[in-house]
């Protein structure tokens, strides 16, 4: 966004920081056609350099010579494509330079430059690290220490170190998203019991991913004041983890992704004080047996995943003052036998997920007020026990989809489904007790899937559903 005061708080900061650097460069008004080449020249021009480049590779050469040994402060500002970034700041050169070089003013051997090439690379881009292994390599120049680092960082091993100064304990303190991880780097987030109380010092997080940290126990109470996080993922926790209260203050807080910690014993009733919470994931948390009533305080929360909470009994009628709530997934919830009748107050409810719900009964008649409901899922092998549907279930006008694939016990659909204006999708795969289809099904004029497979008690069709293909 223009207009905001960027490049005034940019420039007051270069001003106030320039007399810590050797050379200083601040290139403005950085248009998204502008190429890396001209960029360069841009700043090649603010630092006397004589030269005419006539290539990228010849410009980007010269901007290692002038940089290489020099400590530097260079703002891009307005830069619309982080691909200009990248191709203007040599960063298999720069980042491990600023990093270790200027640490004792030693210039580097061509053999440890070389090792240190390898070891920005195997860091993937992750500034942090670089900045932590600048740490540990300081004073440090012996060829035989670099390579073995490197070794041990590519095989996802602890570095060697002062095991007291977090500084050094470079896995525990990186983000790192695990699906881009190895196998060997994820055996090393398993074995994190804890994590440093310093980690309250990164202010500025947004996200804290902690995903199949198993040997986790429990969360600093430091972790508090982490006051821009924003998404908190602790998904497959699976030791006995506890949850600070202190977890309340966390007030930038939109996603909280539990899913998967089976050992987590409770929710603290604090949690109501997330009041930025849009996203609260408890798949998985087989272990819960109730929901804190204080949960309807959160009245930002768009999303609630309850799938798999097999040792919830009951739902809080409560719940249905979540006026925000658009997704609500209740599948595996085995012992549901009937949905609340204050649940058709979720007025902004677009998505419910009632499979595997084996021991539901009935809907109530009251789901009709549900006018935003857009995906109904009543599927797998769930809802046995349901043996017909309300005919009010017509009046969901804004319904798109419809599964009730594996209602083994349906035996018929009311005529109203005509009313479905909306329908796309309806999915009644393995309805093992339906006989007849009504004949009103082919003025479904949007729908576009008709999925009767395993449909075996099915003996014709009405001749009207060609009406469908036209």
């Amino acid at each position: 966004m223009s207009g905001i005061g960027k490049t005034t708080l940019e420039k007051f900061t270069f001003d106030t920081m320039q007399h810590m650097y050797n050379v200083l460069c601040f290139v403005e008004g950085i248009q998204k056609k502008d190429s890396a080449l001209s960029i360069i020249c841009k700043v090649l021009n603010q630092l006397n350099f004589e030269s005419k480049p006539r290539s990228l590779e010849e410009v980007q050469a010269m901007m290692k010579e002038v940089l290489m040994s020099k400590k530097f402060m260079m703002v891009l500002d307005d830069v619309k494509d982080k691909s200009q970034i990248n191709d203007v700041v040599p960063t298999n050169i720069l980042c491990f330079n600023k990093a270790y070089s200027y640490r004792d003013g030693d210039e580097l051997s061509k053999e440890l430059i070389e090792v240190g090439k390898e070891i920005v690379r195997s860091c993937n881009g992750l500034s942090l690290s670089l900045k932590v292994l600048g740490s540990f390599f300081g004073g440090q120049k012996k060829l035989k220490c670099w390579e073995r680092a490197l070794q041990k960082l590519r095989r996802g091993r602890p570095l060697d170190g002062d095991e007291i100064d977090s500084e050094y304990k470079l896995w525990t303190v990186l983000k790192i998203s695990f699906d881009a991880m190895k196998v060997e780097e994820k055996n090393i987030c398993a074995s994190l019991i804890s994590l440093p109380n310093e980690l309250e010092n990164l202010s500025s997080f947004e996200e804290l991913y902690l995903n199949r940290c198993s040997s986790l126990i429990n969360l600093p109470n430091e972790l508090a004041n982490l006051s821009y996080l924003k998404k908190l993922d602790l998904r497959y926790c699976s030791s006995s983890i506890s949850l600070p209260n202190e977890l309340k203050n966390l007030s930038s807080l939109t996603i909280l992704d539990l899913s998967g910690c089976s050992s987590l014993k409770s929710l603290p009733n604090e949690l109501i004080n997330l009041s930025s919470l849009e996203e609260l994931d408890l798949n998985g948390y087989s272990s819960l047996t109730c929901l804190p009533n204080e949960l309807v305080n959160l009245f930002s929360l768009t999303r609630l995943n309850l799938r798999g909470c097999s040792s919830l009994t009951s739902l809080s009628n409560e719940l249905a003052n979540l006026a925000s709530l658009a997704r609500l997934n209740l599948s595996g919830f085995s012992s549901l036998t009937s949905l609340p009748n204050e649940f058709t107050n979720l007025s902004s409810l677009e998505g419910l997920d009632l499979n595997i719900c084996s021991s539901l009964i009935r809907l109530p008649n009251e789901l009709k007020n549900l006018s935003s409901l857009t995906i109904l899922v009543l599927r797998d092998c769930g809802c046995s026990s349901l043996t017909s549907l309300p005919n009010e279930l017509a009046k969901l006008s804004s319904l798109t989809s419809l599964d009730l694939s594996d209602c083994s016990s349906l035996t018929s659909l009311p005529n109203e489904l005509v009313n479905l204006s909306f329908l796309t999708r309806l999915h009644l795969s393995g309805c093992s007790s339906l006989t007849s289809l009504p004949n009103e099904l082919a003025n479904l004029s949007s729908l576009t899937i008709l999925d009767l497979s395993g449909c075996s008690s099915l003996t014709s069709l009405p001749n009207e559903l060609a009406n469908l293909f036209f």
